[in-house]
């Protein structure tokens, strides 16, 4: 009677060294898309920092006909709440260039703060703008997004849930994970232009929101979708 040997072939050095190869690679691409997008969340949040300063500012100019201060100085005029601290530890000062022009600039951002927008509400703007910024700054501070569940979403972000219970010149926002959500408050409608030039109504009765997606720097309309991306600037609300 004849035996039969069960030969078992297992793997060759080479086969190993290219699944070792192949996983380095898959991590550094990992760790490259990681790193790019908590610099952009610094960047956002850079940036949401001097646009509260620039306000500040303003307001410290118009009420006494004053030249631009520092930033300490907008604090102690209770204009600011404290010293806004850039996450990569940059210095926000206001520099002259060679024609005299003054500009708030980041010792290390530079003058990043961006334009202002014109057709979208003036508190829609400086809410999601806060909101957005305190998002990037949480994730930029702990490599993750803050919980969206029950108070946490607002908590997390150091908010007080009892002040977005209502709606905020008829709309509501809620911070959820990676994204910040809007809706209109009963009787209002939200109109917005999406990518293919189509206006996108928003009324409280269909329970859906605009949605702006951390991840991607987007606004979208209901859900996250290439479909559904809107221009938030051609955003109106209006009774209806």
């Amino acid at each position: 009677m004849s035996r039969r040997r069960t030969q078992q072939r297992g793997f060759t050095l080479i086969e190993l060294l290219i699944v070792v190869i192949i996983i380095g690679i898959l991590a550094a691409i990992a760790t490259m898309a990681y790193a790019r997008q908590r610099e952009e969340a610094k960047t956002v949040a850079c940036r949401a920092n001097m646009r509260q300063v620039e306000v500040a500012e303003k307001s410290y100019i118009i009420g006494g006909d004053r030249a631009s201060p520092n930033v300490q100085t907008l604090v102690d005029d209770h204009l600011l709440e404290r010293v806004p601290i850039c996450p990569d530890g940059g210095v926000y000062s206001w520099v002259s260039d060679v024609d005299g022009h003054v500009a708030l600039t980041c010792s290390i951002h530079g003058a990043v703060s961006g334009g202002s927008t014109t057709q979208v509400a003036s508190t829609f703007t400086t809410m999601t703008d806060d909101l957005i910024a305190l998002l990037m700054q949480f994730y930029a501070t702990h490599g993750h997004w803050p919980r969206s569940w029950d108070d946490f979403c607002y908590t997390d972000l150091g908010l007080d849930p009892a002040q977005y219970a209502a709606a905020i010149d008829h709309v509501y926002y809620k911070p959820v994970g990676s994204t910040l959500t809007a809706h209109p408050e009963a009787g209002y409608v939200m109109t917005v232009t999406d990518a293919q030039g189509q206006t996108r109504k928003l009324t409280s009765q269909l329970r859906w929101n605009l949605v702006y997606d951390a991840t991607s720097s987007q606004w979208y309309y209901h859900s996250i979708d290439p479909a559904n991306l809107i221009d938030i600037t051609t955003l109106k609300t209006t009774p209806g």
